[in-house]
Formats: structure tokens, sequence, C-alpha cells
């Protein structure tokens, strides 16, 4: 019902009329309606008090008795009308005050949003840029780790040739081929070293 109800108003009124539907936007546009009605009923109160002034300087220098009537008659019909607008215009300066009110806590309902919207927005950009550390540190890590794995195979490399050549000293001292004797002290200061 609502839906049908939107797209009449919207074939009727056009596409303006159906998207500006928040509620501030309908109290405001309410309350500068009711401010208008308002300025009318003020004018109207007092095109009929000007014209009860008239009505009753025209009494007081009436000459005949029928006259005199009519004018008293439409003094209180006129005096009877002020006082309905005036009820009508009350009524309207308290509507005005509920509705200044409903404004004042919409916008304190809007100002409370806003800021936990920004609140969240913070939230999220401070997660953001934590996970974006989290990131860079285990990329750093895993770059340090490729490096620790390099390092790793480098010494083992070293480590693989190194057996190589003692084992081929060993294979030949065991064959009885005498090695320098130069050779065979750095050898041996190295192992000291070691």
């Amino acid at each position: 019902m609502d839906s049908a109800f939107k797209n009449v108003k919207e074939k009727r009124f056009g596409k303006e009329a159906v998207s500006d539907s928040s509620p501030v936007n309908r109290i405001q546009r309410r309350y500068e309606g009711l401010l208008a009605a308002i300025d009318k009923m003020e004018k109207s109160i007092s095109r009929d008090q000007s014209d009860l002034d008239f009505q009753k300087k025209k009494v007081e220098s009436t000459d005949g008795q029928l006259e005199a009537q009519i004018r008293q008659a439409k003094i209180m019909m006129i005096e009877e009308r002020i006082r309905s607008k005036e009820d009508k215009l009350n009524e309207m300066v308290r509507t005005r005050e509920e509705l200044d009110n409903k404004m004042k806590a919409l916008a304190e309902k809007e100002a409370k949003q806003k800021e936990k919207e920004k609140l969240e927005e913070a939230k999220k950009a401070a997660a953001e840029k934590i996970a974006q550390e989290i990131k860079e540190q285990e990329e750093a890590r895993k770059d340090d780790a490729e490096d620790l794995e390099k390092a790793a195979e480098i010494i083992k490399g070293i480590e693989e040739d190194s057996p190589a050549e003692e084992s081929t000293q060993a294979t030949a001292e065991d064959a009885g081929t005498s090695t320098p004797a130069s050779t065979n002290d750095e050898n041996t200061e190295g192992e000291e070293k070691n």
C-alpha cells in the first residue's frame, strides 16, 4: 500500500516529492508551512481588529437605532471571529513549539549519529592501518626468512665444500702421498682456530 502511494505521489508531483522524505526534511517543510500560516493568521486578525475599530467608531456616530443595532451585530460577529482566530493562532504557536522541540531532538540525534559514524570510520581506519602494519611486518619477516634461508644455503654450501676438501686430503694421506708441509701447517692452524 505504501509503495502504491509513493508511486502515485511520484507520478503526480515528480521524483523530488518522493526522494526528499527524511524526517528532518518533512518536519522542516511542516515548520515552514506553519510559520506562513501563523503569519497569515496574524494579518487576518489585524484586519479584523481594524474592521472592529471602524465599526465601533461608526456606532458612536450613528443617528438611527436600526443602524446602531446592525453595527452592534457586526461588532459581535467580528469579536467572535477574532476570538476564534486567536484560539487557532494559540494552537499554531503551541504546534510551532512542539516542532521546535522535535527539530532540536532530531538535530541532536543526527549529530549523535554523525559522531557515531565518524567513530566507526575512525575505528575502520585504525583497523585498516593496523592490518597494513601487520602485513608489512609479515612481509619484512618473509624477507628476513628468505635472507636467513639464503644464508643457511650458503653456509650449507660452504660446509659441503669443506668436508670434500678434508676427505680429499684424508684420501691423499691414506694413499701415502705427501702434501707440502706448508699446506699441512695451514690446515692445522685453521683447525685449531675453529
